[in-house]
Order: C-alpha cells, then structure tokens, then sequence
C-alpha cells in the first residue's frame, strides 16, 4: 500500500537537519517515495546531492532542485511544493514535512486504509 505514498521534504541550507531526517527513514525502513525539494545554495546542495546519492539503495529518493535566484525565491518559494504536487506526483497519496520535522511511516498504511474506507474524509494526520 506504500507504494501510494509520497512523502514530500523541504529544505534549504541545513544539510544536518536532511541527514539526520533521511537516516531514520533507513531505521524505520520507510517505503515510501521520498522527494526533496532543496533551495540550498551551490556548496550545500552539492553535499545534499552527496547524502541523496549514498541511500539511494536505501530508500526511494528524488532530488529536486530549487531556484535559488532571490527573485525567483521571493516569487516561487512557497510554490514549488504545490508545483510539483501539481505536475509531477504520481501517487494517491502525500505528505509533506519539514526537513526537521519527521513523519513516522508505519503510519502511512492505517492512513491510507482509513482514508480509502471513509471516502468523506480528504486528509488525516496523526502519529
């Protein structure tokens, strides 16, 4: 049932904040898709990009890069996770956490089972 799942991460800037998120992804072996949408600048990225590359055959995970032009920031920042909902999820199913906020995925089944049997409900959240 994971495999209907998303789990959506911001970041920007606070590579340990992304390393210590993504490594008890491996501990709870999380299954579902991990994206990442990273606004960080060139030096951070580049070490994101490292961590991201070293779990890849850990957890399902795909980089995405923010635009990190102020203007384009200034205009785009809160967007980009709605843009990518919009044009590239390809699950049911999301959530969406900040890098220093974690999500627990045995809970992504009885959500999803709780959703899928209570068609009058649209979103859940919980622990």
């Amino acid at each position: 049932m994971i495999e209907k799942h998303t789990l959506i991460i911001q970041t920007k800037n606070r590579f340990d904040w992304l390393n210590y998120s993504l490594n008890l992804y491996v501990e709870y072996k999380c299954k579902s898709k991990i994206v990442i949408i990273d606004g960080s600048d060139d030096e951070i990225y580049l070490k994101n990009s490292e961590l991201i590359s070293s779990l890849k055959e850990k957890l399902s995970l795909e980089h995405i890069r923010e635009s990190t032009s102020f203007s384009e920031i200034h205009k785009n920042k809160n967007l980009s996770i709605f843009n990518y909902i919009k044009n590239f999820l390809n699950t049911p199913y999301f959530s969406h956490v900040p890098d220093d906020d974690m999500f627990f995925p045995n809970f992504t089944n009885t959500a999803i089972d709780f959703l899928e049997k209570n068609k009058e409900f649209s979103a859940i959240t919980g622990v």
